[in-house]
């Protein structure tokens, strides 16, 4: 597990697994109904993440692309990319919260 943060009835998470045969890891995405415990949605992602967080619908998660920082948001109910932004070489975190974003 990366991380996982609970929104609207749903937990959030990522993972990756190592795929022995093919050498690489796979990224996913996925929701979970709360009360059931059933999975909603997985989505493969194409970036090194780390842990999601959730602010005016949308689940972000910052990563790594061909060593580049981004950010990106994901739709909750579908788990659909919706943008990425690149982020300053001299950002290394950013938390989105409240409706401000943190850096450091």
């Amino acid at each position: 597990s990366l991380g996982f943060v609970i929104a609207d009835g749903k937990l959030i998470n990522g993972i990756a697994t190592y795929n022995r045969n093919e050498k690489h890891f796979k990224k996913h995405l996925f929701a979970l109904d709360t009360q059931t415990g059933l999975t909603l949605w997985s989505t493969e992602i194409n970036h090194d993440f780390w842990y999601p967080s959730y602010q005016n619908n949308k689940i972000f998660l910052q990563g790594n692309v061909k060593e580049k920082n981004i950010i990106a948001a994901y739709h909750p109910e579908t788990g659909q990319m919706m943008y990425s932004l690149d982020l300053p070489a001299n950002i290394s975190t950013i938390i989105p919260y409240a409706n401000k974003s943190y850096y450091s």
